[in-house]
Formats: C-alpha cells, structure tokens, sequence
C-alpha cells in the first residue's frame, strides 16, 4: 500500500503539512466496503474543515482509489472521515461526556432505518440513499 498523499490546496503560499492515516484505519475502511475483488491502488487525504470548525473531532476528506482485479475497472471513494482528536484534554472531555453518541446512534440506528425505509418503499437501487 501506499503511504498517503496530501492533495489539499494551498493557501495564502504556506505549506499544509503531510496529514497521515495508519494503515489500519484505510484496511477497516476497506473491509467495511467488503468486496473482495477490489484492491486499493492509493489514497489521498486532506483537511475536510478548517482549523478551529471542529472542537471535538478532526475531520478528513479521504479519497480512496481502487481497481478491480477481474475486470480492471477503476474506482475512486470520496469519503468523509471522523477522528478523535489527539489533544488529552479534549479527549478526555468527549469520552467522559460521551459526546459522539449522536454519531454513533445516527449510523447504527437512523440511517440503517432510512435505508429500509426506502427499500420497503420501492424505491430504485440507484436512488437509495446509503451511507
């Protein structure tokens, strides 16, 4: 796999430093995109807010390019990534006042509910909204 690559725009000539993922976090990401006849080909990762936007979560933009290994088709996943962020102090803040349960109870509960919803409707594949 390859290491990240910053493709943020420059602002006002200063350099944006590199921003890194761990490998870990891009396989989860994959596993949970769970087709296995896709293998990544390379990421980029920028910002997705701008300093000071988000107080208790860094927020990434991540674009995923991948290719398929049986007919070589290309794919890319524009995604939005969530973070803890690294301050002790602000982290300590959100886990004692569990402040991503809205997240958490919004992708486990809300969207999944919404997603059958339009199923039981009829609506197209294609115009299903999934997270």
């Amino acid at each position: 796999m390859e290491e990240g690559k910053n493709s943020a725009p420059q602002a006002s000539g200063a350099a944006e430093p590199e921003i890194k993922l761990e490998d870990d976090v891009i396989n989860a990401i994959l596993d949970g995109y769970n087709h296995p006849d896709w293998n990544l080909v390379d990421y980029q990762v920028s910002q997705g807010s701008l300093a000071g936007d988000n107080y208790t979560s860094v927020i990434y933009s991540l674009k995923i390019n991948m290719e398929n290994s049986k007919s070589g088709e290309s794919l890319s996943l524009p995604l939005m990534l969530k973070v803890l962020p690294k301050n002790e102090f602000r982290l300590k803040l959100i886990r004692d006042g569990n402040i991503f349960l809205i997240d958490i109870n919004m992708y486990k509960m809300v969207l999944p509910s919404l997603e059958k919803f339009q199923r039981d409707a009829g609506l197209d594949e294609s115009e299903i909204i999934t997270p």
